[in-house]
């Protein structure tokens, strides 16, 4: 091992980095100093020592450095006592400093961790997990939260209610997973339809709800015509062959003798009165195609 360790420190000393130079002389001189061999111990610490004259890494410096008083020491050189005492205070200040500090990265982390599984929890709770819209709490919640701040304001909120017709007969002749689909397809198109501001809600099974700050009735209007286009105008035949889709549409906004509270009931009568309306209308054609 020493003959490895001085080869190693006489190979090519003018190319060899100095904080490499300094790691092998102290190894050579833990090495000799195991072995009994003071004197010979001292020279190569002193030489590790020597050898840190660039900016390496300060632990490594550090090392050189209380060894070799440790060394001197041990042999008796005098006032080495007191450095190493100093180095010893030195080394503890230092290594609780650093203890500190990675508590605190540690507390750190933690707290972030915290934060995020708070959110995803949070989240998760307010999420429809099936089309990744809002879900009835969040409604709830934000209905609430217009309601304190619409106080004292003239700004119209409206409300549209979707609902699939004939959803249960989808599930029932192309399987859970077709209806599924067919789920997501509809959110995807509240997506592209509704404003980037509004809140897009599953208020469960095949009912959604878009919830439209600020807009009027006639803008709500607007959004519930772009939606029916929109589900008229896709093909459902993609997902499953002879697959056929269908929506009914209510929507209210708030205004005279119309609260936010009333928004929901009253699009969901509208709602039903759609779907009324869209069955005559299908049962006329059927009558006069007969």
């Amino acid at each position: 091992m020493l003959s490895g360790l001085e080869a190693a420190l006489n190979a090519e000393e003018s190319s060899r980095p100095s904080g490499e130079r300094t790691e092998v002389a102290s190894a050579l001189a833990r090495a000799l100093r195991a072995l009994g061999r003071g004197p010979e111990a001292a020279a190569a610490a002193r030489l590790a020592v020597e050898s840190a004259v660039e900016p390496i890494d300060w632990q490594v410096t550090a090392g050189a450095h209380y060894l070799l008083i440790e060394l001197e020491a041990e042999a008796g050189v005098p006032g080495a006592m007191a450095g190493r005492a100093y180095g010893r205070l030195l080394s503890n200040a230092l290594w609780q400093q650093r203890l500190r500090t990675l508590q605190g990265a540690r507390s750190a982390l933690d707290v972030e961790r915290l934060q995020r599984t708070t959110e995803i929890a949070t989240r998760a709770a307010r999420e429809d997990s099936l089309t990744g819209l809002g879900n009835r709490r969040a409604l709830d919640e934000a209905l609430a939260k217009l309601e304190k701040t619409a106080e004292g304001e003239q700004l119209a909120h409206s409300l549209v209610l979707i609902d699939v017709d004939g959803f249960k007969s989808v599930n029932d002749t192309y399987g859970h997973q077709v209806g599924d689909e067919v789920l997501k397809a509809v959110a995807r198109t509240l997506r592209t339809c509704a404003r980037r501001a509004d809140l897009l809600i599953r208020l469960g099974g095949d009912e959604f709800v878009v919830l439209a700050a600020g807009a009027t009735k006639t803008e709500a209007a607007a959004l519930a015509a772009r939606v029916h286009d929109s589900i008229d105008d896709t093909d459902w035949g993609a997902i499953a062959g002879g697959l056929q889709v269908s929506i009914s549409i209510g929507f209210a906004a708030t205004g005279v003798g119309m609260l936010l509270t009333d928004l929901l009931g009253t699009a969901d009568a509208a709602m039903y009165a759609d779907k009324r309306r869209r069955s005559r209308h299908q049962q006329i054609g059927a009558a006069s195609s007969l």
